[in-house]
């Protein structure tokens, strides 16, 4: 017939010979045309939906989402400058603000808490046996070594293992205290080989403590996990002192595990069954 029309606005023909409006080509995204008989599409300043008829000026903090050709909000974890594109908050930041147009709301993670990818809107806590503390944001933690420990989450610092514990592998969460019978003085162990036997007139609980005999008791051996351990003096013998390792004669009469010698006056004498002068 007589009839001949315009492709619509937002698509365009560069064919002859077309019989309908829907044999013109859509404009692509980021493309318009907002005239009829268009035979190619203008770009776009910003941005435009697929066979657009005008461009699409997103806000500021906003982004032009391509797959659903709509302005949508900034979400959190990012930020959006220009109305157009979305930036991610790098990884060892984070960002809780949504609608955000700087680069400004990333903020670091703070010290025991890490990001490892872009686009955070939480750091996580490091978990135990692990800490962070980076200056420039975390993206991972870092694992205890050995001799250290982290006991909780969220840690910023590893701590040494005190006296009378050790750790022997690294990314402890406790540290493994000394048996008893052995003790250690040395912070920061990572062998149990530094747990030393108890010495002799000495018995150890375990970890750190080391406690002498007690007075009237000693002992020759190694090792001893209590007092119980030590050997009573024998009658006429004597251990005026904790820690001792023998029993010292008695120029008079002691009782069984005496710490001191009993001396009885003349005329009465020493019963070593009931240990007092009659």
């Amino acid at each position: 017939g007589s009839q001949i029309d315009g492709c619509p606005s937002g698509r365009y023909g560069q064919s002859t010979g077309l019989t309908s409006s829907a044999d013109c080509s859509a404009c692509g995204t980021g493309t318009y045309t907002s005239t009829t008989g268009s035979t190619i599409c203008t770009a776009c300043p910003t941005a435009s939906m697929t066979g657009s008829s005008i461009c699409i000026t997103c806000t500021v903090g906003q982004y032009f989402n391509t797959s659903s050709s709509v302005c949508q909000t900034c979400t959190a974890g990012s930020y959006c400058p220009d109305g157009v594109t979305l930036v991610k908050c790098n990884r060892g930041r984070y960002s809780n603000t949504t609608g955000a147009s700087s680069s400004s709301v990333c903020e670091l993670c703070v010290y025991g808490k890490y990001s490892p990818s872009n686009g955070a809107s939480v750091c996580i806590a490091c978990l135990a046996g692990e800490f962070s503390q980076s200056p420039t944001g975390a993206s991972v933690c870092t694992v205890c070594s050995e001799g250290e420990y982290s006991s909780s989450t969220g840690s910023s610092i590893c701590q040494q293992c005190e006296g009378g514990k050790y750790s022997t592998v690294t990314g402890s969460s406790l540290c493994t205290t000394c048996d008893a019978g052995k003790y250690s003085t040395t912070t920061g162990a990572s062998l149990a080989s530094t747990c030393s036997p108890c010495t002799s007139g000495s018995y150890c609980s375990g970890g750190s403590q080391i406690d002498g005999c007690p007075s009237g008791r000693f002992s020759q051996s190694t090792n001893l996990t209590s007092s119980a351990n030590c050997t009573s003096c024998a009658i006429g013998t004597y251990a005026s002192t904790t820690g001792s390792t023998s029993c010292t004669a008695c120029p008079t009469v002691t009782s069984t595990g005496s710490s001191t010698c009993i001396t009885c006056t003349v005329g009465q004498y020493f019963n070593t069954s009931s240990s007092v002068c009659q």
